[in-house]
């Protein structure tokens, strides 16, 4: 009763204000301020000194409050208040003034609260937006602010609330006069005041008044957002390069017009990346530019040493280039067309042709030319986006698709690039082709029409005349195609002239005497050069092999490609008879294109190059030969059609190098021999050349001889592919499905008697299938039993091969005295650049025994018949073993139809070809069951992305999580994971996790009673995350009975016997104020297994890092160096009490007891060391620590607080290397 009474009187006595009367009270006093000041006194103390703040944040409180009451819709008396009355005007005139000093800030926070808290839409009020538009005025025309961090910040959360309400776009992307309204607003702010008279604040504002009038744009929002390009804040760089693709995205056609022609951004960006291109030092080792490859966003953190790349001179430059021209280019590949148009057109113009261009045609040293060119070619890498790669083909190629003339130079720079083929220097030639190599790698319409198809489209290497006369020579199904060309009075239908060739069902591809075709180039070399006949080596079964991916690659590559199917004659014009033909005039002597022929004058000089040009140029038209165009293949593929005279084709050239060596083999001694030993060599075997006694010149001739073999080799298994690629048929599982292809005409009864063959073929092997054991079917295939040729092994060293290129961009070249120095020749594989095509180079045993082998038995001799035909009935059968990827990640390989049931992707070829590497890669809300699965994040941030885990079967005991990519938000000042986190549920305990933790990992337990467990990424997706939320984990499930099983209580295990151990959210960098990296309330172990023969190990920190050992104390005011301070060192239970690692018995050397310790902190590593061996008190000393004690574990500890001011700060966490000791005698 008393308490009743007592609020009754209290209500009576103090009533409480309305929110209103309050809202204006305080708005009353924030103004009154600089009412009773004189303006000159405004400067002349620090906000901090005044009650304004206080005034602010009592105005929100009332805003929140008034927002809890209203409905959703609805705007409250304080907002209405706020808008009516101008406040938002005059607090944007005070923060342009900054009066007094430190109040901008806070009132930025305070349009942060707005955009971010205030649900109603209050945005499309003109005094909402224009005070905004005069924050982002100011953050235009500022430079290195001191308010950059809110700035920043109120940006992203406009953007944040446009694209929301994305019709509030033109409010800030719209053509006005900031500046007039600038100087209006403070007097319509003042007016409208009814407190007190506030005409002179606008003075305040006088000292940017100047900038304000000059300042010009049309897109405030891309203005600003420039402004922070450069800051020397990396966080608030990324963060504005980031918002600037957000705000490039938006639908806003006007907007986007207004972005290009109405703002500094296109001389801004190409500015920036020609000042990052020409800082790149001239003497840059030319071997590393190729091992550079970076993306904007990680870049910023490469200070880090977050790079895999090692450190050389100019890495710091070269890094900074690539990165901002990959920003460019995900900008391009993301924004409008208006803006993505002019931005690629503008990096042509100001920086492709006036720069580049001219560092080209300058370069005058082969050094200067091969560093432009790698440039050239790398910054093609980097292109990723439609509208750049466009503008890049139409300058190092030109956009003319018309056939060149010869002699004819309708691109210079084009011509002047193709001309460094022909270069003195190996160096620069290598480079080049190199060049042409990559920009094969990914093909593109449009250069291939500039390079290649352009000459060959009206089929002027075609001879129709003398179509009827060696009408013997082809197939007569090309007969019938020959009857519906031009001029025969029959026409192809549109339909089968036009359908893509990537869909199979090609003619030319696929012709009836494909077996007469691949003979041709199978046998172009005579048998008694062949060096293969000499090794018993032939290898061709493995070029098939490589075949079956590269070719399907490429086709997959050009599936978008308006090619036709078939290479037919251009349709007849109704103007023009039947002569006008390009092969009707003899005087119009077919050209193939200044591209082929520089490859093709280059194979011609095959016997004078050195031996890796020619490696080069035979893998650019092996390149050439996987493309699915009909044109292209029919030119460089079939030997077997009319050629015009005087043609230049690749089969032509070939057989006149190889009469060429004929004739000079013939006066070569101990030749079988010499070709014998020289092959050996080539394939990296010990071989002594010198002691044969081989010149120089037979020297070039033989290893001439073994590339045009195995190049004839590599083109016949690319011929052969393909057929079966436009049949639908697949290679490598003992015969072809399709059995009796449609026959017409003579063919009929050839065909008949090869199915007759094929049949009783295939009776016998049904009639010995019954006396396999057990009365199976099928034998089983061993896949490890298929034994290598020479040329496999060889491609498998593909560190020899990485070695030998950058020698070979290092200008080591190959001594010119060959007896003097043969040594030194790059043990390169004859298989030209095959380490260089994502290849699975695992061997194929079966090939195609129906298509290769049952047609051909009249035309092979005894031996070669043995040697390739296989069993037809061969049941493969594999475990579902680890496999790589011809990316190189790792999944399980599986048949074809298990891989796509299961819901997996097939990546590359496993199990000699019978299967598919199979990848499992799963998003948000998924369930799996499968081992080697990749969870990774979506392509939008989700405010929680799980993935549940089920055992593949009941043996399962473990699974691991290895965090390939893991990257979310930094914990809090107390080090604990507040707004992201990973999170394990389900198994044995796992800690929260955040930060980055890529190459880290996890084990839990789980046991036959469990149930499935979740793993989670939780993000609060309401806060600007400080870093791109990314990541890849690979999970692992391990069976009882593994070997690589972790003990018990373990969360990590590693396997070697050195190596790195790291606490979690490791960086080499310090967080902003000191706040730590590693994280609050951990308790884990880290385990090392013992390795046989070791008894001891061994902790260090790494000496490029002396920070790499700080758990406590303060490190932000230490300067460590090696050799570390002692003065850093803790270690005992007296001083190591919140954050430590426990090595049980650590010590200098593992040995004396007496100093041992278990508990290690401070800011560096180290142990109690006596100073003599007789010494029973001891020192601390910076240093390794040993142990002797068994089983290797180390032991973190973390309190639950990370934040303590001025205890612990600025720490790191740790990360050691290791390494164990052998057994000492008595141990």
């Amino acid at each position: 009763m008393f308490s009743a009474l007592s609020q009754a009187l209290e209500t009576a006595l103090a009533p409480e204000v309305p929110k209103i009367v309050d809202f204006r009270h305080q708005w009353a006093h924030f103004l009154r301020f600089y009412a009773e000041n004189k303006p000159l006194s405004h400067k002349s103390q620090p906000v901090e000194r005044t009650y304004l703040v206080f005034h602010l944040n009592q105005m929100l409180k009332l805003l929140i409050q008034e927002q809890r009451e209203v409905e959703l819709h609805s705007m409250g008396p304080c907002m209405e208040y706020m808008i009516n009355h101008q406040v938002l005007d005059i607090l944007s005139s005070l923060a342009q003034a900054d009066t007094p000093p430190g109040l901008r800030p806070y009132i930025i926070n305070l349009f942060v609260f707005l955009l971010t808290k205030i649900k109603q839409t209050i945005l499309p009020y003109v005094n909402v937006y224009y005070p905004m538009r005069r924050l982002l005025m100011l953050s235009s025309i500022v430079k290195a602010s001191p308010t950059e961090n809110q700035e920043m910040l109120f940006i992203t959360s406009l953007v944040t609330k446009i694209k929301a309400q994305p019709e509030c776009l033109t409010l800030f992307a719209h053509e006005s006069l900031p500046g007039e309204y600038s100087r209006t607003s403070s007097r319509r702010s003042s007016a409208a005041s009814s407190v007190m008279d506030l005409s002179h604040i606008e003075e305040l504002a006088l000292a940017q008044q100047a900038a304000f009038d000059q300042f010009q744009s049309r897109h405030l929002l891309v203005s600003a957002l420039l402004n922070f390009l450069d800051s020397a804040d990396y966080l608030v760089s990324i963060k504005a390069m980031d918002t600037l693709l957000v705000v490039c995205a938006l639908p806003d056609d006007i907007s986007a017009l207004n972005a290009v022609q109405g703002t500094e951004m296109l001389p801004t960006l190409v500015g920036r990346l020609i000042r990052l291109f020409e800082a790149i030092p001239l003497d840059l080792d030319i071997g590393m530019i190729e091992e550079v490859r970076v993306n904007w966003a990680e870049a910023h953190h490469f200070h880090a040493q977050s790079s895999s790349v090692p450190d050389f001179p100019g890495k710091t430059e070269l890094v900074a280039f690539y990165s901002w021209l990959d920003f460019c280019d995900s900008l391009i590949k993301g924004a409008l067309d208006d803006i993505a148009d002019a931005l690629a057109s503008e990096i042509r113009s100001e920086f492709l042709e006036k720069i580049v261009e001219a560092h080209f045609m300058d370069a005058r040293e082969p050094l200067e030319i091969v560093q432009t060119v790698a440039k050239v070619t790398q910054c093609w890498s980097h292109i990723q986006s439609r509208g750049l790669a466009g503008e890049f083909c139409i300058w190092l190629f030109g956009d003319n698709t018309e056939p060149e003339l010869k002699g004819v130079v309708t691109h210079p720079f084009k011509h002047h690039v193709l001309q460094l083929c022909h270069h003195d220097s190996q160096e620069v030639v290598l480079e080049t082709l190199s060049l042409y190599d990559v920009v094969l790698e990914r093909p593109c319409d449009p250069i291939l029409k500039s390079l290649v198809l352009a000459n060959l489209q009206l089929r002027g290497y075609y001879n129709g005349s003398l179509a009827e006369a060696s009408i013997s020579s082809w197939s007569d199904e090309e007969d019938e195609r020959e009857k519906l060309r031009p001029g025969s009075g029959l026409e192809l239908s549109p339909r089968s002239r036009k359908a893509s060739p990537m869909a199979g069902g090609s003619r030319t591809m696929a012709p009836t005497n494909i077996a007469r075709v691949i003979n041709a180039w199978l046998y172009m070399v005579p048998d008694e050069l062949r060096s293969s006949d000499l090794a018993k080596d032939s290898g061709y079964e493995q070029y098939v092999k490589n075949a079956q991916t590269q070719v399907a690659s490429t086709f997959k590559s050009c599936e978008g490609f308006n090619w036709p199917s078939e290479a037919t004659f251009p349709e007849r014009s109704d103007t023009l008879s039947s002569d006008s033909r390009p092969e009707a005039d003899p005087s119009r002597q077919f050209y193939e294109g200044e591209f082929l022929a520089t490859l093709f004058d280059m194979l011609e000089n095959l016997l004078e190059q050195d031996y890796e040009v020619n490696l080069s140029v035979t893998a650019l038209l092996a390149k050439l030969a996987q493309l699915p165009h009909p044109h292209l293949h029919e030119y460089l593929l079939n030997p077997t059609i009319p050629i015009v005279q005087g043609t230049r084709t690749l089969h032509t050239l070939m057989q006149s190098l190889l009469t060429t060596i004929r004739n000079e083999t013939k006066t070569i001694e101990q030749l079988q021999r010499k070709v014998y030993v020289c092959r050996k060599t080539l394939l990296g075997s010990e071989s002594d050349r010198i002691a044969l006694n081989l010149t120089r010149r037979e020297t070039k001739v033989i290893d001439g001889l073994i590339i045009l073999e195995e190049f004839s080799k590599e083109i016949a298994a690319i011929t052969l592919v393909k057929y079966h690629q436009q049949n639908n048929e697949i290679i490598g599982i003992g015969f072809s499905f399709n059995l009796f292809p449609k026959v017409t005409g003579r063919t009929k009864m050839r065909s008949s008697a090869i199915s007759l063959l094929f049949l009783g073929i295939l009776l016998i092997t049904c009639l010995r299938a019954f006396e396999i054991e057990d009365n199976d079917w099928a034998e089983t295939f061993d896949v490890s039993d298929v034994s290598e040729s020479p040329h496999v092994r060889a491609t498998r060293s593909a560190e020899a091969a990485k070695v030998k290129r950058k020698m070979i961009k290092r200008k080591r070249k190959r001594p010119v005295n060959v007896e003097e120095s043969e040594s030194d020749k790059p043990t390169s594989p004859i298989v030209r650049k095959v380490l260089r095509r994502k290849s699975d180079l695992k061997p194929l045993k079966v090939i195609d025994a129906y298509r290769n082998n049952v047609t051909n038995l009249a035309a092979i001799n005894q031996r070669e018949r043995d040697a390739r035909f296989f069993s037809l009935f061969t049941v493969v059968r594999f475990n579902n073993d680890e496999c790589e990827t011809s990316t190189g990640e790792n999944g399980t390989c599986y048949t074809s139809s298990d891989c796509s049931s299961r819901g997996g992707n097939a990546d590359g070829t496993c199990a000699s070809g019978f299967g598919v590497c199979c990848v499992f890669q799963f998003e948000c809300g998924s369930t799996t069951s499968d081992n080697r699965t990749y969870f990774v994040n979506p392509p939008t941030t989700q405010r929680i992305c799980n993935l549940m885990i089920n055992r593949m079967n009941d043996e399962i005991c473990q699974i691991r999580l290895d965090f390939k990519t893991f990257d979310i938000s930094d914990p809090n000042a107390e080090g604990k994971c507040t707004t992201d986190f990973f999170l394990v549920t389900g198994g044995s305990p796992v800690p929260q996790l955040c930060g980055t933790n890529s190459g880290q990992h996890v084990i839990y337990s789980i046991t036959s009673n469990s149930g499935p467990t979740q793993i989670s990424m939780v993000m609060d997706t309401t806060i600007t995350a400080s870093s791109s939320r990314q990541w890849i984990i690979r999970i692992y499930q391990y069976e009882c009975s593994s070997r690589v099983l972790a003990p018990v209580g373990c969360l990590q295990y590693y396997l070697t016997a050195s190596g790195m151990i790291q606490s979690f959210n490791y960086k080499t960098d310090v967080r902003a104020n000191g706040e730590p990296n590693h994280l609050a309330n951990l308790n884990y172990a880290i385990c090392i297994r013992v390795d046989n023969g070791y008894c001891g190990i061994r902790y260090a920190q790494p000496t490029s890092d002396p920070f790499s050992f700080t758990l406590s104390r303060d490190a932000s005011v230490a300067i460590l160096a090696f050799p570390l301070p002692s003065t850093g060192v803790k270690y005992g239970d007296a001083d190591c009490q919140s954050d430590y690692i426990l090595i049980p018995g650590g010590s200098e050397d593992g040995i004396s007891p007496r100093f041992a310790r278990d508990r290690f902190c401070g800011i560096s590593l180290g142990s109690c060391m006596g100073a003599t061996p007789t010494a029973t008190t001891c020192m601390a000393v910076a240093g390794a620590v040993t142990t002797y004690s068994k089983p290797f574990i180390v032991q973190v500890i973390t309190d639950t607080d990370e934040g303590i001011p001025l205890v612990d700060k600025a720490n790191r966490g740790f990360r050691l290397t290791y390494n164990q000791q052998p057994c000492l005698r008595g141990r």
